[in-house]
């Protein structure tokens, strides 16, 4: 997992793999959505602002990284093999209860 996160995250400063991996805050389990795992988790106290979710395939290919923080724009950005994509969520990352578009 973490040679995923580090491959979607690529040199993208706006978050670290340690957040991703090993936040504090909620998280959802890991679901599957279609293909590939999804993992989803949030800032304490401040999910609707702050959350991410991680797609990969099972053998841990194909990593896809949703960062979404209120704070930036654009708010929602989804990062694969560390380049920005132009996938938008507005509403945030999806998690275990919802599809990624």
């Amino acid at each position: 997992m973490r040679a995923a996160v580090a491959k979607a995250l690529g040199k993208h400063k706006a978050m670290s793999a340690r957040t991703v991996l090993e936040g504090a805050g909620p998280a959802t389990p890991i679901a599957m959505a279609g293909d590939r795992l999804l993992s989803w988790g949030c800032e304490q106290h401040n999910c609707g602002a702050h959350n991410w979710a991680l797609l990969v395939a099972a053998d841990g290919s194909r990593p896809e990284l949703c960062y979404h923080n209120e704070a930036m724009q654009p708010v929602t950005r989804w990062l694969i093999d560390g380049e920005a994509s132009a996938r938008m969520l507005p509403e945030g990352c999806p998690s275990g209860d919802a599809r990624p578009a």
